[in-house]
This record gives C-alpha cells, sequence and structure tokens, in this order.
C-alpha cells in the first residue's frame, strides 16, 4: 500500500487469511527479528549481504588500485570513493519510487534485480578492461622502486 501515491480506502474488505497463514503468522510473531531460514526472505538476505560486500570492498579497491598502484592524487581518490557511495545515498528515493510505481504488481522486486543487474554488468565491464603499467617502476623484488623516475608517467 503506498501511503504517498495514493488516498486510503474508505473500507477495506475483510476476508479470513487461510489456517496455514495464520499459524506462520503467529509463530513470526513470536520469534524476533528475521528468520534467515525462510525462503521468502531469501532475497532481501541475499541483496543485503552483496550490498555489504560490494560497499565494503570498494574503499580499498580505491586505495590500493588507485592510490598506490596509479598514483593518483588522494584528493580524487576521495572523490570516487564519494561518487561510489552515492547511490546508497538515495536508496530512500528508490524505495519510494518502487513502492509507488510498481512494475508488473511487484514493488521491490524488479528494482533490485534491475539495480543487481546493473552492478553486475558494470563490474563485468570493468573486470573486462586491460590493466594499465603501475605508475612507479618494479624492482627484481617485486616491490615499487621508488629511486628511478615513473616508468609509466600517463597513469596519473
Amino acid at each position: 500500500l503506498c501511503l504517498w501515491c495514493a488516498p486510503l480506502p474508505t473500507f477495506l474488505p475483510i476476508m479470513g487469511p487461510a489456517p496455514k497463514q495464520v499459524e506462520k503468522d503467529a509463530e513470526a510473531a513470536k520469534s524476533i527479528g528475521l528468520q534467515a531460514r525462510d525462503p521468502a526472505n531469501l532475497g532481501i538476505m541475499m541483496h543485503f549481504f552483496s550490498e555489504g560486500v560490494i560497499v565494503g570492498s570498494l574503499p580499498g579497491v580505491f586505495t590500493g588500485f588507485l592510490l598506490s598502484y596509479l598514483n593518483v592524487p588522494a584528493n580524487i581518490v576521495l572523490t570516487a570513493a564519494g561518487l561510489a557511495k552515492l547511490p546508497v545515498t538515495f536508496s530512500f528515493l528508490l524505495g519510494l519510487v518502487s513502492d509507488c510505481k510498481p512494475i508488473r504488481g511487484r514493488r521491490r522486486q524488479p528494482y533490485m534485480i534491475f539495480g543487481w543487474g546493473l552492478t553486475c554488468s558494470a563490474l563485468l565491464f570493468l573486470a573486462a578492461l586491460p590493466t594499465p603499467a603501475p605508475y612507479f617502476c618494479v624492482g627484481a623484488d617485486g616491490a615499487y622502486d621508488m629511486t628511478v623516475p615513473p616508468c609509466n608517467p600517463e597513469a596519473r
């Protein structure tokens, strides 16, 4: 029910739920919190787990790859990290849109599938791009050799 989009109905039809649903609701009322083993909750659990992995791993990727490997200035790395967190800022707005404009009668599921499809395709695109040479030269021991001029000054 979208409370922001349409007025509330003047009456609600009273229909008795199925007996199995009453038992299920009673068990759910007794428990506190989300039941992780319920198959109906699997999508939401996977969504928040995946979001945690993506949001938790991006700062390490930005720091390690951009700052150390390519020697990008720190202000640009922080700007990229802030832009990567921008979609999380708009999650409330996207939740509002998904509640008000359901797709084929479903509110959140099509939007979540579209969002994760877009995320997967962007990550696959980034994985397919060739990695540039590092900014600093790599010594015989595998560490960066800071005593010589950069081998790839265009990486910056």
